[in-house]
């Protein structure tokens, strides 16, 4: 049970092997009583001692959302908020198709937010998947906070824009790549500063026209 692999998945390991095992009733029963509280309990004493770690500073997270099932059929969607230097998971939340109007993603990470606020945890920027929608409503329910998108999600708009590009001038298809790796690099070694990424980043095309050293950002 301690698996999380379901009852008929364990039942059908059970039943190849020739081992008798507990009716499905008994199955969830015993999760229901036994294992979730421990679990439960265990996660509260873990996020709380995080969070109270991080009193009078300010965060820098990331959040996502995972769906139980793919497309427009989810029921529920889980969404994480992580502390983007520790790794550490300080909350989550799960929003219930029917709980709510509108995108399920957004929902919970707005709750979620709302649950830290609460907690007096002091979120400084956020970093998401390319959702608008979370966007949107950061901006609109938390302006104190810094939202930005993912390096991944950046890198894949950066390419998509590039490619459309590429469709109205030809020759700028060769370059898509190399310029979509040199973000990458960019991300990498600016060390989290803003204006050494926009630098790195704006010396590729220096590069496209043969010119490899320079004093300052041209651009």
């Amino acid at each position: 049970m301690m698996c999380g692999v379901s009852y008929n998945a364990l039942e059908s390991i059970m039943s190849c092997l020739s081992v008798p095992y507990i009716c499905q009733s008994a199955f969830y029963k015993l999760n229901r009583l036994n294992l979730y509280p421990v679990i439960v309990k265990n996660w509260r004493v873990v996020r709380d001692s995080a969070l109270k770690s991080f009193a009078g500073k300010t965060v820098n997270v990331s959040g996502d959302g995972h769906y139980d099932s793919p497309g427009w059929s989810a029921k529920f969607c889980s969404y994480s908020i992580m502390d983007i230097n520790s790794g550490a998971i300080l909350d989550f939340f799960v929003s219930q198709r029917g709980m709510y109007k509108g995108d399920l993603e957004t929902a919970a990470c707005k709750d979620v937010l709302s649950n830290l606020k609460e907690r007096g945890l002091q979120i400084k920027n956020l970093v998401t998947d390319e959702n608008t929608k979370v966007a949107k409503m950061v901006r609109d329910f938390f302006p104190t906070i810094g939202h930005n998108y993912d390096v991944w999600h950046k890198a894949r708009l950066l390419k998509k824009k590039l490619t459309a590009i590429a469709k109205k001038l030809p020759k700028i298809e060769d370059f898509v790549t190399p310029i979509v790796n040199h973000f990458w690099y960019a991300a990498k070694e600016c060390n989290g500063n803003p204006k050494t990424l926009i630098e790195i980043f704006h010396s590729c095309l220096l590069h496209l026209i043969n010119e490899h050293s320079w004093d300052c950002d041209p651009y």
